[in-house]
């Protein structure tokens, strides 16, 4: 019992001893801290906020600097036209602002904008500076967001110097894989790629990306210092050992470029695209068709570029008809645009050579290229390449109209069409003519005085079809004699201001005129009969101007009702 209440008394002791220390401990947090200790905190507090006055974070000398920027950035937007004199001075304010950290400047969304007038507005030196301070970082803000402008603002014809291009050049070299697999450096490659290089150049970044991730093969064929213009070169360079590896490179890059939009927009694939499909035609035809069916579903990227265009034609010889339909079905929906586009005219000639499914073409492409309104029609048939598909149904392959050295390349060629090439013309023929004589019919003197719409008149005037009646011949060539010699008539002296194109004023209409007059000089509707008709005994009216030409014409044609009077009206 003893010695449980000695127990019992050691741990009350404890228990209490604890207590008292817990006691004291709460009476000293109440109290606070002593005088001497606050006096240190306030003082600890004071040298740090005089320390803070001293040095400021750089997040905050940035934002400060960026404001001051600004403001002298305003300055600069809002000048008036007398005060661009100044510009010089704004521009060389701001540099000095941003000296500091131009890079890191370009990467920011507001003052990116800042830099990008810097490039815009400031003289050959200034802008120098700013290049020659971005170089080392080109790459890195190429790929960034906001630094993208800034570089292709850079590259900006005229604004950076050709050396300073070269070095630009220099540091794309080795990455042009890794840009092009990136959408935002691939904008700025392929802005590149187009503006600032030489043929040369194209072709070292093109092999570039043809040998891919074989940096070793790079390498070597650096070193031998040649230059192919194809990849059939490349591969012999590379040699046997090589070649096939180089070749199942190259086919798995574009592979993987079929599958993003963006990236087969770019030149540099459409050439590489090009140069790889010359070489499977002839060495791998079963590995050309298949991609050309990677690449049909995206074909209307490939409509704005020459060698697009050329792959785009590739393409369409290699596909079967089920993959054609994929072809067509990407580009309908931009008919009038691709068939006014420098390149992009040759693809729609090409689906008129090549696709035997007449009935899809007449609905998806012949139809909507001709036009759905009179507006539509009479500009399609005035425009300069959207004219040419058409003028190619009625005259195929016609020397005077298209340069073989240009076109060649659209009409031959191995293909997978199986309908003769007469019926499928003759089809398309037949579907167009109704609509092109409504059009000729409303706006021929429009179509004689021009250059694009005269051809597609004289093809329907002199073509033989039982659709086009010589009635209707002999209306619209009506229209052309009484507008021809309207204007050889004496006038009251009063200016014609019916807004009527004047047709002797136009080479084209002259020039028509007199193929028109030696074509049909043994036909019904003779140009020649219909203009002696209305300048019977006055043909001597005709030796003014452009229209001294039409008389020489029709003073050639022997035997004609008009042929002496016209001998005689030019010896006078």
């Amino acid at each position: 019992m003893a010695d449980t209440e000695e127990r019992t008394g050691r741990a009350k002791n404890r228990k209490e001893r604890r207590q008292s220390l817990q006691v004291k401990k709460e009476d000293k947090r109440k109290r606070g801290p002593k005088k001497d200790d606050k006096k240190r905190k306030r003082t600890d507090s004071n040298e740090k906020d005089a320390g803070e006055k001293q040095a400021k974070s750089p997040k905050a000398l940035r934002i400060e600097t960026a404001q001051e920027a600004k403001k002298l950035w305003e300055k600069l937007r809002n000048r008036k036209e007398k005060d661009k004199g100044s510009d010089t001075e704004l521009v060389a304010k701001i540099i000095d602002v941003l000296r500091g950290d131009l890079n890191g400047f370009s990467h920011r969304h507001d003052t990116a904008r800042i830099v990008q007038w810097v490039l815009k507005c400031g003289n050959r030196e200034q802008r120098s500076e700013v290049v020659q301070g971005l170089l080392p970082h080109v790459l890195p803000l190429s790929s960034d967001r906001y630094g993208r402008h800034v570089v292709m603002s850079a590259l900006t014809k005229g604004r950076a110097s050709r050396g300073e291009v070269l070095a630009i050049y220099e540091r794309f070299r080795g990455n042009v894989y890794s840009m092009c697999k990136n959408n935002l450096s691939a904008e700025v490659l392929d802005m590149f790629y187009q503006m600032n290089t030489t043929s040369g150049q194209r072709k070292e970044l093109c092999i570039e990306l043809l040998h891919g991730k074989e940096g070793k093969l790079l390498s070597s064929f650096r070193q031998k210092k040649k230059m192919a213009s194809s990849l059939e070169e490349v591969i012999a360079e590379a040699g046997p050992e090589f070649g096939k590896l180089l070749y199942d490179g190259t086919k798995t890059i574009l592979i993987g470029f079929a599958e993003k939009e963006s990236t087969v927009r770019l030149q540099i694939v459409h050439d590489v695209l090009h140069y790889f499909l010359i070489y499977a035609c002839e060495h791998d035809k079963e590995g050309a068709a298949e991609m050309a069916a990677l690449y049909a579903p995206v074909a209307v990227h490939l409509i704005h570029t020459k060698n697009g265009a050329a792959s785009f034609v590739a393409c369409l010889k290699l596909l079967d008809a089920k993959n054609r339909k994929k072809l067509i079905k990407s580009v309908q929906e931009d008919i009038r645009k691709i068939s006014e586009d420098p390149y992009g005219h040759l693809t729609i000639m090409a689906l008129y050579e090549h696709v035997d499914d007449t009935k899809l073409l007449q609905k998806a492409v012949l139809k909507p290229h001709i036009g759905k309104s009179d507006s539509e029609e009479l500009s399609t048939l005035l425009h300069r390449y959207s004219s040419l598909p058409l003028l190619n149904l009625l005259a195929p392959h016609e020397g005077r109209y298209f340069n073989p050295a240009n076109y060649a390349f659209v009409w031959t060629g191995e293909t997978k069409s199986v309908k003769d090439d007469s019926k499928r013309r003759q089809e398309l023929v037949d579907f167009a003519l109704p609509l092109l004589i409504e059009s000729a019919q409303k706006n021929a003197v429009e179509l004689l005085c021009d250059p694009a719409g005269s051809k597609i008149l004289l093809e329907l005037v002199v073509k033989d079809s039982p659709l086009i009646e010589e009635s209707w011949k002999t209306e619209i060539l009506s229209k052309v004699a009484d507008a021809l010699t309207k204007e050889v008539e004496p006038s009251d002296g009063e200016a014609d201001s019916s807004g009527t194109p004047q047709m002797l004023d136009s080479a084209s209409a002259v020039r028509t005129a007199k193929y028109l007059i030696a074509l049909t000089k043994d036909e019904s509707y003779s140009l020649g009969d219909l203009i002696h008709a209305r300048l019977k005994g006055n043909l001597d009216r005709l030796q003014n101007g452009k229209s001294d030409l039409i008389l020489k014409q029709m003073s050639k044609i022997e035997g004609s009702k008009y042929y002496k009077e016209a001998l005689r009206a030019m010896e006078d």
